[in-house]
């Protein structure tokens, strides 16, 4: 499926602070995908190509991406940062820049979703001799088949600020509409998963049952459940009956996984 239909989506949900709107508007479009597609975008959608819970990234620092977009459109380095400082937004810029494309890029091909989504993971696994080098080629080959507003959202993707205004929760009801499934069904198998693209492959192949049989794995970190203020505690004790109380230190939190012999202790967020 080509990606110029996955930045139409993108541009819409910009478009839109409406909450509603937004699960509208990815809910349709997720009802149009295939299995292996749908896999990709439930990341690509917030912005990502890794889960929640790995602690791999994309790892491509602002200078080299200003860099790559000077040589897809054939202008300077500071020509970009100066369109940058201009417009506030790398995404923005790339818009400027593009119309003035001087670059041809011949017997190019339309952006694919697999193809964008395989590269951006391939920069995350380029390291050691000549790796600028290398992740500037990668970067090339996407940028400079890239249309303007295909290049506003893959360097904002890149630079992890995709700017679209959807969080986890809109994605949630998304998918809970799209498959007519109910939200707490999709959100248990999220917190169980921490992985998007999972659950949206899942609702789409197995529906409700296929979720619900979705568990904890060892070796993949939840989220923890986080602290919410409460009233003061001659209010709260009696709503609740009986409470438990603890000393909260400053620190760090890990979760511990165990599968047989095998331990892994994992940071929670990720360094």
């Amino acid at each position: 499926m080509k990606y110029q239909e996955l930045v139409d989506v993108y541009s819409s949900l910009e478009a839109t602070t409406k909450r509603l709107e937004k699960t509208d508007i990815i809910s349709n479009y997720l009802k149009t995908l295939d299995s292996d597609t749908i896999e990709k975008v439930g990341l690509l959608i917030l912005g990502t190509v890794f889960p929640a819970w790995s602690s791999e990234e994309i790892g491509i620092g602002g200078k080299l991406v200003e860099r790559a977009v000077a040589e897809a459109v054939g202008t300077t380095p500071a020509a970009v940062e100066d369109a940058i400082r201009d417009e506030g937004d790398i995404g923005l810029a790339c818009i400027k820049l593009y119309a003035k494309k001087s670059q041809m890029t011949f017997f190019s091909q339309p952006l694919t979703i697999d193809f964008v989504f395989n590269s951006l993971r391939k920069l995350s696994q380029i390291s050691g001799s000549r790796s600028t080098n290398r992740k500037i080629a990668v970067l090339l080959e996407l940028l400079s088949q890239a249309s303007a507003t295909e290049a506003k959202y893959l360097t904002r993707t890149i630079t992890e600020e995709l700017r679209i205004g959807v969080g986890d929760g809109i994605v949630r009801d998304a998918i809970a509409q799209a498959f007519d499934i109910d939200k707490a069904v999709v959100e248990r198998a999220q917190m169980l998963t921490n992985d998007f693209s999972v659950v949206a492959r899942t609702a789409k192949d197995e529906g409700k049952e296929g979720l619900k049989k979705l568990n904890l794995t060892p070796g993949t970190p939840v989220k923890p459940m986080l602290a919410q203020l409460a009233p003061p505690l001659d209010e709260i004790i009696p709503e609740m009956g009986n409470a438990l109380c603890d000393t909260k230190y400053d620190g760090i939190r890990l979760q511990v996984h165990r599968n047989g012999d095998e331990i892994n202790i994992f940071r929670i967020p990720p360094p």
